[in-house]
C-alpha cells in the first residue's frame, strides 16, 4: 500500500503555513503543550468529515469556521491543504462565508501523475470526492477514508469503552474503543493467535490479568469484562483496571489487530498517557511492529518513548510567532550529540526544540 509522503496545511488552527515529509512506519510528533501536536491530529479528523460530505455539520459542531481558521477572520478567511500519497495528490481550498461563518469550496482537486481532476466547484458546500465515479478521485477517496484517529484518554465511568456494544460491530477497532468487546470476541472466534497475542502483551504490564470474559447478552450486546489470576470465579469490568492499564488494553488491541483491519494511516494523541516507563517501552515495540504493516503518526511528550526511535522518526513541533512549525530531525545533524546523549536527553536539554523555552 502507498503511504502519505508529504502534507501541507495552511490556515488551520495554529498552522499558518506548514509542511512536512512523512515516512513509512512510525512518525512521532514531539513538542510542548500548545505547540500544535493535537491540532495536527485534529486536522485529520477535519479531513475525515470533509471527504465524508459532513463539512457543514462538523464546522457547525466545532463552533463555526472562525474557530477552525488560523487566528480567525479578518486575519485569515481561507483554509487549504495538500496531501501527497504515492503518485496521487489531494488538494483543496476553503473560504469562510461572512454571514453564516461556515466554509464553502474554492477548489478541490484529485491528481494522479500530473493529471488533475477538478471536483467540487467554487462555492460548493460539500466535497464531491466521495460521489465521483472517476478512477482518480475514487482511488484517492479509498485511501483518505482509511485514515483513522484514535483517542483513548477518556477512562471515566461514562467513557465509550465502559459501555456494551452490539456484537456485530466488530469490523476494526473504533476511534474511541467503544466496540473493543465485540472486536476482541471476533478475534477470539476467528483469529485466535492474534487474540492470544493481545492477551499475552497485556500480561507483560498487568501480570494479574488472566483473560477476557466476552459473553453477549440477550440483546446481542457485549461488555468488556475480564478475570484476574487466582480468582477464576469472579469477573471485573473495565473500571477495575487502572486508567493506564485500560488505555494499554486499547492500544494493544489497536496495534496488534490483523492486517485486514488496519487503517491506511493511524493517528494517536499521546499514547503514553498514564503508562509506566516499562509499559512505554512495550508500547514502542508495538508501534514499530504495527509500523511495519501500516503508517502511524503519534503525538508525544515522552522522552522514554522517543528514546526507542531514531531521530528520523521524530517531527519537532514548535510555536514560532504564534504559528506551529514542523521539522523532521536528521541523524547526520545530531550524530555528535547522540554519541553522548539519548534523544530524550537532548529534548530535555532543549537541544532539538519542542520545549516551551
Amino acid at each position: 500500500m502507498k503511504h502519505a509522503t508529504e502534507i501541507r496545511i495552511q490556515g488551520f488552527k495554529s498552522f499558518r503555513n506548514a509542511s512536512v515529509s512523512l515516512q513509512d512506519g512510525v512518525n512521532l510528533l514531539l513538542g510542548a503543550n500548545g505547540a500544535g501536536k493535537s491540532n495536527f491530529i485534529s486536522f485529520f479528523r477535519f479531513l475525515n468529515r470533509l471527504i465524508e460530505q459532513e463539512l457543514y455539520l462538523y464546522t457547525g459542531l466545532s463552533g463555526g469556521a472562525s474557530v477552525l481558521l488560523h487566528k480567525g477572520p479578518p486575519a485569515n478567511s481561507e483554509l487549504s491543504a495538500k496531501l501527497h500519497v504515492g503518485n496521487n495528490d489531494y488538494d483543496f481550498t476553503l473560504t469562510r462565508t461572512e454571514q453564516e461563518d461556515r466554509f464553502v469550496f474554492l477548489r478541490e482537486i484529485a491528481e494522479w501523475g500530473g493529471h488533475p481532476r477538478v471536483l467540487a466547484a467554487a462555492g460548493a458546500n460539500e466535497s464531491t470526492l466521495k460521489s465521483s465515479r472517476s478512477p482518480i478521485p475514487a482511488h484517492t477517496f479509498d485511501y483518505l477514508s482509511g485514515i483513522r484517529v484514535f483517542h483513548f484518554h477518556d477512562t471515566s465511568v461514562n467513557a465509550p469503552v465502559m459501555s456494551s456494544e452490539l456484537r456485530d460491530n466488530s469490523a476494526g477497532l473504533s476511534g474511541d474503543a467503544r466496540n473493543i468487546a465485540p472486536f476482541l470476541l471476533h478475534l477470539r472466534e476467528n483469529d485466535r493467535p492474534v487474540y492470544d497475542h493481545i492477551c499475552s502483551t497485556i500480561r507483560l504490564i498487568a501480570p494479574f490479568f488472566a483473560d477476557f470474559v466476552l459473553i453477549p447478552d440477550g440483546s446481542g450486546r457485549v461488555s468488556l469484562r475480564w478475570r484476574q489470576v487466582g480468582l477464576p470465579e469472579d469477573t471485573f469490568g473495565p473500571s477495575a483496571f487502572s486508567d493506564g492499564t485500560l488505555r494499554f488494553v486499547c492500544l494493544a488491541t489497536l496495534l496488534n489487530q490483523p492486517d485486514k483491519f488496519l487503517p491506511a494511516l493511524i493517528l494517536i494523541d499521546e499514547p503514553e498517557l498514564g503508562l509506566h516507563p516499562h509499559a512505554i517501552q512495550i508500547l514502542a515495540d508495538m508501534l514499530k511492529s504495527a509500523g511495519a504493516r501500516t503508517q502511524l503518526i503519534a503525538a508525544t511528550q515522552s522522552p522514554f518513548l522517543i528514546d526507542q526511535f531514531s531521530p528520523e522518526s521524530v517531527i519537532v513541533v514548535n510555536r514560532e510567532q504564534g504559528s506551529s512549525t514542523l521539522k523532521r530531525l536528521r541523524r547526520a545533524e545530531w550524530e555528535p550529540w547522540l554519541e553522548r546523549y539519548s534523544l530524550g536527553d537532548m529534548w530535555r536539554k532543549n537541544l532539538i526544540g519542542g520545549t516551551p523555552l
